[in-house]
């Protein structure tokens, strides 16, 4: 069981660094706590971004669990949307996280992911 662990860990981490590499305009940070792995990105990306960790053969995030939202009251970003996307697939999960300020609108996902809805 143990060496199972590692090894899925390995190939989590190899995952995640590919996502970075490929990607790295559209990610602003990343965190990795097997078997769960956190991206934060920008408003501006987020479509793009959903659109490609959806349909590249690598990725294939094409399940939408939940979004949630985070109020941090009086901070500069009040708002952290959390996007829990997954692979099917590959049996991977991806929190993607966007930091909003107060009264700044967001594109919605629908156009990605139907449950977005």
């Amino acid at each position: 069981m143990f060496l199972k662990k590692q090894v899925y860990s390995s190939i989590f981490q190899i995952y995640i660094k590919s996502i970075i590499r490929l990607l790295p305009k559209y990610i602003y940070k990343s965190h990795l706590t097997f078997p769960e792995m956190e991206m934060i990105t920008s408003p501006k990306y987020l479509l793009p971004l959903t659109s490609i960790l959806k349909k590249h053969t690598l990725f294939k995030l094409d399940y939408l669990n939940d979004i949630t939202a985070i109020d941090y009251i009086n901070q500069k970003y009040r708002f952290n949307l959390k996007y829990i996307l997954t692979s099917l697939h590959l049996n991977i999960k991806l929190n993607l996280s966007v930091f909003l300020k107060e009264y700044k609108p967001i594109t919605s996902l629908i156009s990605n992911y139907s449950s977005a809805n």
